[in-house]
């Protein structure tokens, strides 16, 4: 007779989001966290990486005045932590690391941190602290898809474009069906906003083993990596949740050397997981493209012909069609 096997998880959902320096935002974040409707406990790590703009008072605020007296607190020489159950959302729990100096800035993981947590979970969602959750069935949607589906490892849903700060109109982070992707879409065309994401433990699992690597500038983009190793992708044409871009926002803030890093990380993902190689290398184009563009804006031309070929020795097809793209876009033609 065979046993089952099957690992219990104490948790259903791990939530996690780092933050830092996201004091006028973190409140709309912490107000997604708050307002999901559940039939299950949803754990939500908070990591503030040492802000110095006021976060961490916001934060100690909101648990204040929204949250029950912590049932466990702990300080050590790296982080104040603390615990606490939501006053009126039962389902709705808060494991909050206020890190003493940042952690970021000397490259000291946090995942140790957290790992009490992340091991005992079944599912994870990732939400920076500047973006947030505008739909209150967004966790129990995804899951319940998860889990009538265990052949796949990931799900996504729409997201809108909050550009006010850039002075222009919110626009939809990309036009999406409700259906399965397939790997080249996700990672050629980057369908899936970091807030939307619902995977499995083993994605998590499979991330943490393999991003230790100091080639890893985009955690994001090599996650998506791990999670189309483990199994299918599926997603959501609805809107479940806000994308921030904000001076302050590291994509917004990416240098060119910057991205030129994410270009090693692509060519590292490909070392990794060889069977994705065709949607990595055109991907990797499409960034030695938009480098190349964005160089000759700045008047950098030598960094502008070297990326130029090295976008065409990726994927000349992907060259050529942006080729043509950008020179529709400047009216040559």
């Amino acid at each position: 007779m065979e046993q089952n096997t099957e690992k219990v998880y104490k948790y259903k959902v791990c939530t996690r989001c780092i933050t830092y320096n996201h004091a006028p935002y973190i409140e709309d974040a912490m107000n997604g966290f708050t307002m999901q409707e559940t039939t299950f406990p949803v754990i939500t790590l908070i990591i503030d990486d040492a802000s110095t703009d006021g976060e961490p008072d916001v934060i100690r605020h909101y648990l204040s005045e929204n949250f029950q007296t912590p049932y466990r607190t702990e300080e050590t020489d790296d982080y104040n932590l603390i615990c606490a159950n939501h006053k009126t959302n039962e389902n709705c729990i808060f494991v909050v690391f206020l890190l003493k100096y940042n952690h970021y800035s000397i490259k000291k993981p946090k995942m140790p941190y957290l790992s009490e947590w992340l091991d005992n979970s079944k599912y994870h969602a990732l939400c920076e602290g500047d973006d947030y959750w505008t739909c209150s069935q967004k966790l129990q949607k995804q899951v319940d898809f998860l889990d009538r589906h265990p052949d796949f490892s990931l799900c996504f849903h729409n997201a809108i474009i909050d550009r006010k700060e850039q002075g222009k109109d919110n626009t939809v982070f990309a036009e999406l069906q409700t259906r399965e992707y397939t790997p080249y879409e996700i990672t050629v065309r980057w369908t899936t906003p970091t807030a939307s994401v619902l995977m499995t433990t083993e994605c998590q699992t499979l991330y943490t083993k393999l991003a230790r690597s100091k080639k890893i500038v985009y955690g994001d983009s090599f996650l998506r990596s791990c999670c189309i190793s483990i199994g299918r992708i599926y997603g959501f044409a609805e809107t479940m949740s806000v994308y921030r871009k904000h001076p302050g926002g590291m994509v917004f803030n990416s240098s060119f050397e910057q991205r030129k890093r994410f270009c090693n990380q692509i060519n590292y993902e490909i070392s990794v997981f060889p069977e994705q190689k065709k949607a990595l290398t055109d991907s990797l184009s499409n960034v030695y493209f938009d480098l190349s563009v964005n160089s000759v804006s700045k008047k950098h031309y030598i960094n502008a012909v070297k990326c130029f070929f090295q976008s065409l020795f990726s994927s000349p097809a992907i060259f050529f069609k942006n080729i043509i793209k950008y020179i529709k876009n400047s009216h040559w033609i």
